[in-house]
């Protein structure tokens, strides 16, 4: 991350000085972010007007943090995540949801085979305005204690459990032009944020003992979004745990963790747990992790990589499937892909991908795409 001293700098860091009393003078502003580009070839039966077709890829962030350390040892700091768009319009998000269908009686109706019946509905979030221009904002303060965060973040439950490590091309962690669409649907695997995702929460992590730390979150509204400041009395909180190692041992490297999310708000099924590891030795990583969603789908990825110089070669499987085991309710995936580090911060991905979603066509993807980290 570089600095940048100018006036438009100095005017933020004024903003983000009223955390905690410190001064501007205390404070340093750090920008960073990436921004990631390309195009790709997918081809299916199930794309109605032809079965082949392009795809393109323009996606980036921008990051502000400021921190700083006062006299008495303690660091604050805050950092907006703002999302690169080309819209500032009003904004539409549809989500699809799954009920399970029951009698006068309240009990699950079921088919001809024993198996329960479902209906998808979907319910749409419109955002209007400037208030969507940021995507994640959160403010902390840190000591011998740990850290405290409050704002709207990811919890201990998303950021403790790693996902497995590869190339950009990652079926085995929901990652490239195919999962990336397709980990948000329903039998999709996904280890990143599905949880309470970034509504307001305040988390607490423990300091780092020999790699291993721990942390908790309270989410007041689990259904307000980023846009609801809640009471204490809402009936929609939740809570979110977890715990993560990492270590290097000569020349092997361990990271592993996982987390819980209690939601008592209804907003799922049952609660949600997954875990995750990646294990290194010398040029060579192989990961794996699982996730039960809350919502009658559970998912597993595994894959490896394998890096010499510049490059990077990757190999990814994952699955869904319903826990209700309703027929044909499962889905896989594979991918192969190599990045190739042009300079710093610029990776050159390529890569080939295969899914079998659930009720529908085999789909296959390949694709190019460059990313900018600065």
């Amino acid at each position: 991350m570089k600095k940048i001293l100018f006036g438009t700098s100095a005017l933020i860091a004024t903003t983000f000085a009223s955390v905690g009393g410190a001064s501007a003078a205390g404070l340093e502003l750090d920008f960073s972010g990436s921004y990631t580009f390309g195009a790709g070839y997918l081809h299916s039966k199930a794309f109605t007007d032809r079965t082949s077709r392009g795809a393109f890829l323009a996606d980036g962030e921008l990051v502000a943090t400021a921190k700083g350390t006062l006299d008495n040892g303690l660091t604050f700091g805050a950092r907006l995540v703002f999302p690169i768009e080309t819209s500032t319009g009003p904004s539409t998000t549809d989500h699809v949801r799954r009920a399970t269908l029951v009698d006068a009686t309240g009990n699950p109706i079921l088919d001809a085979n024993g198996n329960q019946q479902f209906i998808n509905y979907t319910d749409r979030d419109t955002v209007t305005g400037r208030a969507d221009w940021y995507e994640e904002s959160v403010g902390w303060v840190e000591g011998g204690f740990g850290r405290l965060e409050v704002g709207h973040e990811d919890g201990a439950h998303d950021r403790s459990t790693p996902g497995v490590k590869g190339t950009w091309f990652n079926a085995a962690n929901g990652g490239g032009f195919l999962f990336d669409h397709f980990d948000g649907t329903a039998g999709g695997w996904s280890f990143d944020g599905r949880e309470t995702g970034d509504a307001l929460k305040v988390t607490y992590w423990t300091p780092s003992f020999s790699g291993l730390k721990a942390g908790v979150s309270y989410v007041p509204n689990a259904r307000g979004g980023r846009g609801a400041n809640t009471e204490l009395s809402s009936t929609n909180d939740a809570w979110e745990f977890g715990v993560r190692y990492n270590g290097n041992f000569n020349d092997v490297t361990v990271d592993v963790g996982g987390g819980y999310t209690i939601d008592p708000a209804g907003n799922r099924t049952d609660d949600a747990w997954a875990v995750g590891g990646n294990l290194g030795f010398r040029q060579f990583t192989v990961g794996a992790a699982y996730e039960d969603d809350g919502n009658g789908w559970d998912g597993f990825g595994v894959g490896g990589a394998y890096n010499t110089g510049p490059w990077t070669f990757g190999v990814g499987y994952g699955r869904g499937d319903s826990i209700t085991r309703v027929k044909g309710e499962v889905a896989q995936g594979a991918s192969l892909g190599v990045d190739y580090e042009l300079g710093q911060g610029v990776v050159i991905s390529a890569g080939v991908e295969w899914i079998d979603p659930p009720h529908a066509s085999d789909r296959f993807g390949a694709g190019l795409v460059t990313q900018l980290s600065f």
